[in-house]
C-alpha cells in the first residue's frame, strides 16, 4: 500500500499482524516445559524485544512530529511490533487486554492524525487514510475479543467495507499510472496483494465456520491472485519488470492453494509447499544479486519479506526438529548479518531512518527467540 512497504501498512487478520506468530506457534508445538534455562533466556530476548519495539516507536512518533514529509501511518508498523513483544510478555488476560488497550489508543491518534493529513492536504492520500481506518478497527476487534469473543459484530462488518474499498482504491490508484519503469518493481504486488488478503481475512472472520461460504472466499481470492500473477508475468516477460514482481505473485497464489486445500481436505499439499519453497529460494537468490550489485538495500520494501518468506516455506515443509533448527539458525544469521549492516551505516550517519537499525535488531531478536524455541522442542 501508498508508500506502502510491507514493512509499513500490511492490514493482516491477528494472525498475521504479528508479523511471525503462526511461525512462532508452529515452533512452540510440544514445548518442553522443562527446559529452564532456555525458558529464561526467552524470557529475557522477549524483554529486550519490547524496550527495542518502544524506542522504535517513540523514534517514528518523533520523527513523523519533526518532518511533514513523514506519514502519521509510518507509525503503525512499530506499534504493532511494541503490541507483539507485550504480548509475548503477558502472563494474564487482564495484563493482554492492557497491550490490546495500548495498541488501540496508538491506532486511534493514528488515525486521527492522518484524517487531518488528510483533509489539510499535506500529503496523505485517500489510501493512507484507509489504512488507518483499517488498523484502528481491527484493533477494536482485538480488544473486544478480549472481553467478549462476539461483541459488536459490526466493527466486522466496518472492517470489511474499509477492506474492500481499500483494494478498489489500490486498483484504481495502479490502473491511473504508466507502466513501471524498465526492470522496476510491479506495483501489484506490495500494493495489491495486501489489500486482497486483508479482504479474505475480513471475510473469513464474519464467515466463522461455515465450510461451503469460506471455501467460496478462498476460491475467489485464489482467482484475484491468478489474474495479478497473469500480469506480472506478462511484464516480466516483457522486461518491464524484474522477476521478483512475477514471484511475489506466485508465492501468494501458492499459498492461497496450500490454504485452500487444506480447508477441503485438512492437510497440506506437498507438491504446492515444494513449490512454494522453489520460489522463495529463486526470490531471494536474485534480492542476493541485486543487493550485492548496490541496487537497493536489505530493508527494501520489495526485499526484506523474502528470508521470511523462505523460512515459512521450510517450516511448512518440514517437521524434523534438526531440519527446523536449521531453518531457524539460517534466519537468524540473516538477520544478525542485517543487524551489523544496519548499525555500521548508523555509526557513519547514513541510515535514514535511523529507526531502520532498530527494526533489525527487533527481527534478529525474533530469530533468535525462534530458534531457542526450536532447540527446546
Amino acid at each position: 500500500m501508498g508508500g506502502l512497504s510491507k514493512n509499513c501498512f500490511e492490514p493482516f487478520s491477528v494472525k498475521n499482524a504479528m508479523k511471525y506468530s503462526l511461525i512462532s506457534l508452529f515452533l512452540i508445538l510440544g514445548f518442553n516445559s522443562r527446559s529452564i534455562a532456555q525458558t529464561s533466556e526467552i524470557k529475557k530476548l522477549h524483554k529486550e524485544q519490547f524496550e527495542t519495539a518502544q524506542d522504535g516507536l517513540k523514534s517514528i512518533v518523533a520523527l513523523v512530529e519533526i518532518n511533514g514529509r513523514v506519514l502519521p501511518t509510518a507509525i503503525l508498523p512499530w506499534a504493532r511490533r511494541v503490541l507483539h513483544a507485550q504480548l509475548a510478555l503477558s502472563e494474564t488476560p487482564a495484563a493482554k487486554k492492557v497491550a490490546y488497550e495500548e495498541y488501540r489508543k496508538q491506532t486511534k491518534k493514528i488515525e486521527g492524525a492522518t484524517a487531518v493529513h488528510f483533509k489539510k492536504g499535506l500529503g496523505s492520500q485517500r489510501i493512507d487514510l484507509l489504512v488507518a481506518r483499517y488498523h484502528l478497527l481491527e484493533a477494536e476487534i482485538w480488544l473486544a475479543q478480549e472481553t467478549n469473543p462476539k461483541a459488536n459484530p459490526g466493527l466486522a462488518k466496518k472492517r470489511l467495507e474499509v477492506a474492500l474499498d481499500g483494494l478498489k482504491v489500490v486498483e484504481k490508484l495502479i490502473e491511473s499510472v504508466p507502466d513501471p519503469k524498465q526492470g522496476a518493481l510491479d506495483p501489484w504486488g506490495p500494493l495489491y496483494l495486501p489489500w486482497a488478503r486483508s479482504v479474505l481475512e475480513a471475510e473469513l472472520f464474519l464467515i466463522g465456520k461455515d465450510r461451503e461460504k469460506v471455501t467460496a472466499a478462498y476460491k475467489a481470492y485464489l482467482e484475484k491472485i491468478k489474474e495479478k500473477e497473469r500480469i506480472a508475468k506478462k511484464r516480466v516477460d516483457t522486461g518491464v519488470t524484474i522477476p521478483l514482481s512475477f514471484l511475489e505473485c506466485a508465492f501468494a497464489r501458492l499459498e492461497a492453494e496450500i490454504l485452500l486445500r487444506k480447508e477441503i481436505d485438512a492437510k497440506t499439499d506437498m507438491n504446492l509447499a515444494k513449490e512454494r519453497l522453489k520460489v522463495a529460494e529463486e526470490a531471494v537468490r536474485i534480492v542476493e544479486l541485486r543487493i550485492e550489485g548496490g541496487i537497493g538495500h536489505p530493508f527494501e520494501g520489495g526485499y526484506s519479506p523474502w528470508h521470511y518468506r523462505l523460512l515459512e516455506s521450510r517450516l511448512g515443509l518440514d517437521s524434523n526438529k534438526a531440519k527446523r533448527i536449521a531453518a531457524c539458525k539460517a534466519y537468524w544469521e540473516k538477520t544478525n548479518e542485517r543487524e551489523k549492516w544496519a548499525k555500521v551505516r548508523l555509526d557513519r550517519g547514513q541510515l535514514n531512518p535511523p529507526s531502520v537499525f532498530l527494526e533489525a535488531r527487533f527481527d534478529r531478536l525474533e530469530a533468535e527467540i525462534w530458534l531457542l524455541e526450536a532447540k527446546t522442542k
